[in-house]
C-alpha cells in the first residue's frame, strides 16, 4: 500500500504507545486519537513541495490568488484524502526525511 511506512514495533516516548498496524504502519496513542506513521511517495512529496511555491500573478479586479500556506493546506487535504489521514493533524517525524510524517488515521468505514 503507498504511503504507509513498514517497520518494526517501538515505544513511543511520548505519552503512546505504537503497535504494529494493517500493512505493517505505525498507531501511536495519544489520549484518545490514533495517529499513524506515513511516507509520501516521490510523486506526493514534489506535489507538496509544488503547493507551496509563490505563484506571480497580476491583480486584476481587486481579486488576489491563493496564498502558498492556502494552496499547502489544500494539498495536505487531498493527500489526507488519497491516504487516509486527517491533514490539520500532520506532525513531522523528527530525526527523519521531510517523506515521513504521523497524523491521526482516518475511521475506516464500514461498508
Amino acid at each position: 500500500m503507498p504511503g504507509v511506512h513498514r517497520g518494526v514495533e517501538r515505544q513511543s516516548k511520548e505519552n503512546g504507545v505504537t503497535t504494529s498496524g494493517p500493512f505493517g504502519g505505525h498507531y501511536e496513542s495519544e489520549g484518545k486519537q490514533l495517529r499513524k506513521e506515513f511516507e509520501l511517495s516521490e510523486k506526493d512529496h514534489e506535489f507538496l513541495l509544488d503547493a507551496c511555491k509563490p505563484v506571480p500573478y497580476m491583480v486584476i479586479g481587486g481579486h488576489l490568488p491563493s496564498s502558498p500556506q492556502e494552496n499547502a493546506n489544500r494539498a495536505w487535504e487531498c493527500l489526507g484524502n488519497k491516504l487516509g489521514f486527517k491533514h490539520l493533524t500532520v506532525k513531522p517525524v523528527p530525526g527523519k526525511s521531510s517523506h515521513f510524517f504521523t497524523a491521526e488515521a482516518e475511521p475506516e468505514s464500514e461498508v
